[in-house]
């Protein structure tokens, strides 16, 4: 090999320190991206960890992770040693599926106090992702989990809402089902209509005891004009019904009996001693006003009215 002059060992030296120059450019480019990224990484307000192999052992662990699990440092260890709790409460599991099937998990939130409940509190959602070399191969996963209290409160306050918009339609329709009208002074009418299942049936109970005692109700009468029909049970209850007012010292009267109720009435036994009954709901009505002290132009307005 013939040896080279001066000048051509200076040129080569020249070219042999322009490309360590590069070189040195790349590495440092790659070292700030690398400074960048991690940055950015410790940095995220997401709780994030990457782990690797089958003992999934932390790789990485971003400063969010480690405050929630009280400053504790778990890159390097596997997680059944840095995090025990998660590995008891079904998690390692999961991680395991993950890093198997190459299939990624979003799973539901769940309570952040299962880690610690002296550290962390809340709600959190997460996902794992399987981590992948460039030849495919699975080699960790990705933890990453965001804090989702407040939208489970948002979504607590909403179905409470609802809830409550619910009670609230359900009593209206009872309301509706067994409404009570003030007539006069020591009067209250109660007029049916529709069919009458035990539940509603236990609902007129309640709301025509309740509706005497708060108008002190000295006459009460129980109009079933428009019910199609009622069973044994059905009818038993409205009797009872008139007990429970009598008992209050009320006088009931039952007015627009059909010929089906009466006969449901008959073939029960039912004792309607204790019941005033009158064929039509004004006649009832005109009834009830003499018990009252109504005068006789008061007792017809009052009928009048409560038929029209």
């Amino acid at each position: 090999m013939a040896s080279l002059s001066l000048e051509e060992l200076q040129a080569e030296n020249e070219n042999l320190r322009e490309k360590l120059a590069e070189a040195e450019r790349a590495r440092d480019e790659v070292t700030a991206e690398r400074d960048v990224l991690r940055a950015a990484f410790m940095q995220m307000p997401a709780l994030c960890s990457i782990m690797e192999g089958p003992e999934h052992t932390f790789l990485l662990a971003n400063d969010r992770l480690r405050s929630l699990i009280g400053g504790r440092d778990p890159v390097g260890r596997p997680v059944r040693d840095a995090m025990p709790e998660i590995i008891e409460a079904g998690y390692g599991d999961r991680l395991q599926r993950v890093l198997t099937t190459g299939e990624p998990l979003v799973g539901e939130s769940f309570p952040a106090d299962i880690i610690d409940p002296a550290i962390a509190s809340g709600w959190l959602s997460y996902q794992y992702v399987p981590l992948r070399r460039k030849d495919g191969e699975i080699f960790g996963v990705m933890f990453h989990a965001m804090d989702v209290t407040e939208q489970r409160k948002l979504e607590r306050q909403q179905q409470i809402l609802h809830e409550e918009l619910v009670a609230a339609q359900q009593q209206s329709i009872r309301d509706l089902s067994t409404p009570l009208i003030p007539l006069a002074d020591e009067l209250v009418v109660m007029p049916l209509v529709g069919s009458i299942d035990p539940g509603r049936a236990g609902q007129i109970l309640e709301t025509l005891l309740t509706g005497i005692t708060t108008h002190q109700a000295a006459v009460a009468i129980l109009d079933i004009t428009g019910v199609r029909g009622m069973d044994e049970s059905v009818a038993g209850a409205l009797i009872k019904t008139a007990a429970a007012a009598r008992l209050l010292g009320t006088e009931m009267i039952l007015t627009g009996i059909s010929p089906e109720v009466a006969r449901t009435l008959v073939e029960i036994g039912a004792d309607l001693g204790a019941i005033t009954t009158h064929g039509t709901l004004q006649s009832g009505v005109t009834y009830a006003m003499t018990r009252v002290g109504g005068s006789s132009r008061q007792r017809t307005e009052t009928a009048r009215r409560i038929i029209t």
